[in-house]
C-alpha cells in the first residue's frame, strides 16, 4: 500500500477484507521429510512395546532422524540412545537422509559399545531404516530389528524426546554450514548431554553418571 501511495492502513484493510469474507494466508514453512513409511522395505514388529526402561545397558538402542538446517540447505542427524541410561552411544550428521547415514550411525554405535548379540535396534518404519542396506549391517552384528507401530510415534518417544531437547537447549536457528552444526553438536551431545544433562528418570544423574554409579 505505502509503495502505490494509497491511504490505506492495515485497520482498513482487515475491515474490507471481513466485509468480502475474505482471508490472507500465511505461508507455511518448510519441512523436509524425516520419515518415508511408504516403500517395499521390510517391517520389523514392535519388540519394545513402550517398555523404555531395561535393567542394563546395551539391551535396546533407540534411533530417530531428525533435520538440521544450515545457510546451504537441510543437514541430517541420526542419533542412537542406549534406553537403559539414555546415553547417546552413536550420532551422524550428513546432507542426505538415507540408510547410509543410519549405517554410519550404528557402526559408530557398535564401535562405541561393542554389544553383545541380541540387542535390540528400535526406530521408526522409515526407509532409511528398513532398507536392504542396514538389514544387512544389522544382521551381520548380531542385532534384532524392531520397529514402531503404523502413524504411531509415542512408540519412539525417548528418540523424539531427545531432539525436541536438543533443538530447544542448543538455541540455534539456522547453522552456517554443516561443519559448524556438526561442531556444535559434538560439544552439545558428547561435552554436554551425554556427561552433564540430568534426567528425572535417572534419579537427576547424568547418562555417564548413571552408568557409572549404577551399572
Amino acid at each position: 500500500m505505502k509503495k502505490s501511495n494509497l491511504p490505506y492502513g492495515a485497520r482498513k484493510v482487515r475491515k474490507a477484507m471481513k466485509h468480502c469474507k475474505i482471508s490472507g494466508k500465511q505461508r507455511k514453512q518448510f519441512r523436509p521429510l524425516t520419515t518415508n513409511s511408504k516403500h517395499g522395505g521390510r517391517i520389523a514388529p514392535d519388540l519394545v512395546q513402550r517398555k523404555f526402561h531395561p535393567n542394563e545397558q546395551n539391551r535396546i538402542w533407540v534411533s530417530d532422524v531428525t533435520f538440521i538446517r544450515t545457510s546451504f540447505g537441510w543437514s541430517y542427524l541420526c542419533v542412537i540412545l542406549d534406553l537403559y541410561s539414555r546415553k547417546t552411544v552413536g550420532w551422524s550428521l550428513s546432507d542426505r537422509n538415507d540408510s547410509q547415514l543410519v549405517c554410519d550411525t550404528v557402526l559408530k554405535a557398535v564401535l562405541s559399545r561393542n554389544p553383545r548379540k541380541g540387542l535390540i535396534f528400535h526406530s521408526d518404519r522409515g526407509s532409511n531404516f528398513c532398507s536392504k542396506e542396514t538389514r544387512r549391517l544389522l544382521i551381520a552384528k548380531g542385532i534384532r530389528r524392531s520397529n514402531s507401530r503404523k502413524g504411531n510415534c509415542w512408540d519412539n518417544a525417548v528418540a523424539e524426546s531427545f531432539f525436541s531437547s536438543l533443538k530447544r537447549e542448543i538455541e540455534y536457528n539456522t547453522f552456517y554450514n554443516i561443519k559448524e552444526a556438526e561442531h556444535l553438536l559434538f560439544d552439545f551431545i558428547e561435552v554436554y548431554y551425554n556427561r552433564f544433562r540430568f534426567h528425572s528418570t535417572l534419579g537427576y544423574m547424568s547418562p555417564e553418571e548413571f552408568e557409572t554409579n549404577i551399572a
